[in-house]
């Protein structure tokens, strides 16, 4: 089944790299155990990949319309959502997402908000030093089953931070 899925969203990507020209391009394909929809809309404002198999869904979007309603911190001001946007599914009765965001600020900043803002959380935070830039990694379980992990690194290419937002609802 692993298989199908990965198959699937290749050809899914392939059609998503040359779909254009309307205001919304729609496909949907049926491969094996699933189903695929890709969308894009002129401009660039959304690309939507969404994998329905019997064991739940995956959506993959990019673009600044791809982040979740819910993401269970608050996002670092000014940032921005990295080509690599956003994924979010359902499997078996949990759900997750992942959300990748830049911003042109110091680890340092970057850090120190998240820090501050989440001292009242029940999280673990772990700082490391590493040969391509500092990380801080920060682990929030909350009482409904909701875990929520942050990821920064330094972008010492971009001169900035990558920020990495998890949330898992088991």
């Amino acid at each position: 089944m692993k298989k199908n899925i990965f198959l699937i969203i290749s050809v899914a990507l392939m059609i998503l790299s040359v779909a254009c020209g309307n205001d919304k391009n729609e496909k949907v394909l049926s491969v094996g155990d699933g189903k695929v929809k890709v969308t894009q809309e002129k401009g660039g404002q959304v690309h939507e990949v969404k994998v329905t198999t019997e064991e739940g869904t995956t959506t993959f979007k990019m673009g600044s319309n791809s982040l979740p309603k819910d993401l269970g911190v608050s996002i670092y001001p000014g940032a921005k959502v990295l080509n690599a946007g956003t994924w979010s599914g359902s499997e078996k009765g949990e759900e997750f997402s992942t959300t990748m965001l830049f911003s042109q600020d110091s680890f340092k900043q970057v850090s120190a908000f998240y820090k501050k803002n989440l001292k009242k959380e029940s999280s673990q935070i772990m700082d490391m030093e590493m040969p391509t830039g500092r990380m801080t990694n920060i682990t929030i379980k909350q009482d409904n089953d909701i875990s929520i992990n942050i990821i920064l690194t330094e972008s010492r290419d971009n001169d900035g931070t990558n920020i990495q937002i998890s949330k898992v609802h088991n």
